[in-house]
């Protein structure tokens, strides 16, 4: 064998390579030469998960094999794993996009019902893509969104904070 490393690409004017020896973006002559197991047409080495990313805690690794930075709030998403916040969530048979868990309270701007601290939006997948979060009607006075002295509506007036009345009050 004329190869150090015991290794030639037969196929591509015979040259010598080392296994596993080049990273992300590196050059390469087949997949083997790659950390990753992943080399391109274009003869560079190809991610195969977050980790072959040189900033695995700020990146993903995308369906072609790129390292991509993480995605923030609101951006265009069709998996966790791409959003910084780790929660990609949409409406059925449409992109989706990064939102992070329980960030909003009662009345403020929302996408998705996860985003709410009541697990509900008003937001739609149709007419409504921004909504505002209401209130939980199944939760106590303090974990519903309404403040001292109001209660969440039920029936037509759902997940709107109403006043208490007073005695013999319709």
């Amino acid at each position: 064998n004329q190869c150090y490393s015991s290794h030639c690409t037969f196929f591509i004017l015979g040259h010598c390579y080392t296994p596993n020896s080049a990273t992300y973006g590196q050059s390469c002559y087949v997949d083997d030469q790659c950390t990753s197991d992943r080399c391109s047409l274009g003869g560079s080495c190809k991610c195969d998960s977050k980790s072959d990313c040189p900033n695995p805690s700020g990146q993903y690794c995308n369906t072609w094999g790129d390292c991509k930075n993480l995605k923030s709030n609101y951006d265009g998403c069709t998996a966790n794993s791409q959003c910084a916040s780790g929660n990609c969530g949409g409406c059925p048979l449409s992109t989706g996009w990064c939102y992070t868990p329980n960030s909003k309270s009662y009345g403020q701007t929302c996408k998705a019902d996860g985003e709410c601290v009541s697990d509900r939006c008003s937001a739609d997948c149709v007419l409504n893509p921004w909504g505002t979060c209401k209130c939980d009607p199944k939760g106590d006075s303090a974990g519903n969104g309404c403040s001292s002295g109001q209660y969440c509506g039920y029936g037509l007036g759902s997940g709107t904070c109403k006043w208490k009345k007073g005695k013999n009050s319709v």
